[in-house]
């Protein structure tokens, strides 16, 4: 009698390994997708307590928390600036410790080293403390910048405005002007309908090479600066000089979100300027982007970014939204609530 050995034959077994890499291959995708739903609602959750935290600082102080304070001070040459408003609301999230810690008393200006000025912020170790509600963990970049959220300056590419520039109201954000303590009672176009804070890509921190979707490349690339602040249309003409890029290794800063102590464009403002994702990249003109730039709202989502209005509702806005919504949604006086 002949004996048979039980086994496999070579095509049997390249039939199996090829049924297991079509179920692999269907598996990562959907593993993949599975987490970054989870990292999505995170994001969410983060924002809906950082609406919590700005209702609650308006409910003691009766008042919202400065955005910055642009006051040129002639005497000494330089921009003082107040903190962001991620400071402000420490003291409503469960994060009282690190608030006390934060000497609120001096500027916040970053460190100062080259010759022949030497000047080191007094919180500069407190600065590099990791908040946990301030990062998403959908962004790729979340072990080199601390702040994945900014606050809305609405439709304006140079924030140092104060409350004399009654002619840009309707262009405002709910944190602006700058001079005075913000309030509800200025968001005219109702709570619901204004944006308070949304997400901004991080920085790589590689300057070899540029990433538009999360880098922010010099003006001094595709235009001039003092030719926009004379123009009468400084916006648009931001906005414009921003689309003109044709260097793809253009003179660039990869350090965005990397503090949420200060307040400014690299760290922790935004616009409504450039709808959601736009194709422009961000562009600026000075170093932290303190003169003017152009700061979109931007994240790793699949369809869009997530909103923070004013009234602690957080929605996902898609990419495919209109310019028309999106400005509206940027403006607190913009009288466009239809």
């Amino acid at each position: 009698m002949r004996h048979f050995r039980q086994g496999f034959t070579a095509v049997e077994l390249l039939v199996v390994l090829a049924v297991l890499g079509v179920l692999v291959s269907l598996l990562v995708p959907a593993v993949q997708s599975v987490r970054e739903r989870a990292r999505a609602i995170q994001c969410t959750n983060n924002l809906r307590q950082i609406g919590l935290a700005l209702q609650s600082f308006e409910a003691a102080q009766r008042h919202l928390p400065l955005v910055g304070n642009m006051q040129f001070d002639g005497t000494n040459g330089v921009w003082p600036r107040s903190h962001a408003p991620h400071l402000y609301l420490l003291n409503h999230m469960e994060q009282r410790q690190l608030f006390d810690q934060i000497d609120r008393r001096v500027w916040a200006l970053r460190d100062i080293v080259s010759s022949p000025l030497t000047w080191v912020d007094p919180n500069h170790e407190v600065r590099e403390v990791r908040v946990p509600t301030f990062m998403c963990p959908s962004d790729p970049n979340t072990t080199s910048g601390l702040n994945s959220y900014r606050a809305n300056l609405g439709l304006v590419a140079f924030p140092q405005v104060t409350s004399l520039s009654v002619d840009m109201k309707e262009r405002f954000g709910p944190f602006l002007p700058m001079d005075r303590w913000p309030t509800y009672a200025g968001v005219t176009d109702g709570l619901s309908n204004t944006a308070a804070f949304s997400e901004r890509l991080l920085g790589d921190y590689s300057e070899k090479t540029y990433t538009p979707a999360a880098d922010v490349f010099h003006l001094s690339e595709t235009g001039e600066f003092n030719q926009i602040v004379r123009s009468e249309t400084p916006e648009s003409d931001f906005v414009s000089a921003c689309s003109r890029l044709v260097n793809r290794l253009p003179i660039h800063d990869s350090s965005a979100g990397k503090f949420w102590l200060y307040g400014n464009l690299m760290d922790t403002w935004y616009s409504h300027l450039l709808e959601p994702n736009s194709q422009i990249p961000d562009c600026g003109s000075t170093w932290d982007m303190f003169g003017g730039g152009v700061i979109t709202a931007r994240s790793r989502h699949p369809s869009g970014v997530n909103l923070l209005l004013m009234d602690g509702s957080v929605r996902l806005v898609g990419n495919s939204v209109t310019a028309n919504v999106w400005q509206s949604l940027g403006t607190r006086a913009g009288r466009e609530v239809d």
